[in-house]
């Protein structure tokens, strides 16, 4: 994933890597090894030591947040609403041009009635539609 396309985004450059020491007969030891990525050039790096408490400090409130359901929730319908046109002209099939017009809609609502709309909820949401769905996809069938 080391794409321009996601060099813009700070999330892109940070991340963490998970250090397990497991020995026989003791106590398993889990370690947190904070890095940054392609900033600027491409490659892997342990954070400085200043970035590094900061990024830990962030980590600590994104968990403790995590706790809260309704934080979740609210945060979940946002990342939906932001993502519903793009969502559904992937699932519509449509191109690059056709998904730029449906940046906000507009295509979802010319072209779909409700009526169409919901038989591709019921493709997505009745197991039975989603497996043949998959399988066709799986198989090669298309």
């Amino acid at each position: 994933m080391d794409e321009p396309l996601y060099r813009p985004l700070k999330s892109f450059h940070e991340g963490f890597l998970v250090k397990l020491s497991i020995t026989a007969g003791a106590a398993s030891t889990m370690d947190i090894v904070p890095f940054v990525q392609s900033a600027p050039v491409p490659g892997a790096r342990r954070m400085e030591k200043s970035k590094e408490q900061e990024f830990r400090r962030s980590l600590e409130a994104k968990s403790e947040a995590l706790k809260n359901d309704a934080f979740v929730e609210t945060e979940w319908l946002k990342f939906c609403e932001k993502r519903k046109y793009a969502c559904l002209s992937g699932l519509l099939g449509h191109n690059r041009v056709m998904r730029k017009l449906n940046a906000h809609g507009f295509l979802v609502r010319l072209l779909y009635g409700r009526r169409q709309l919901l038989g591709v909820k019921n493709l997505v949401c009745c197991e039975t539609h989603r497996e043949v769905i998959e399988t066709i996809f799986d198989e090669g069938m298309i």
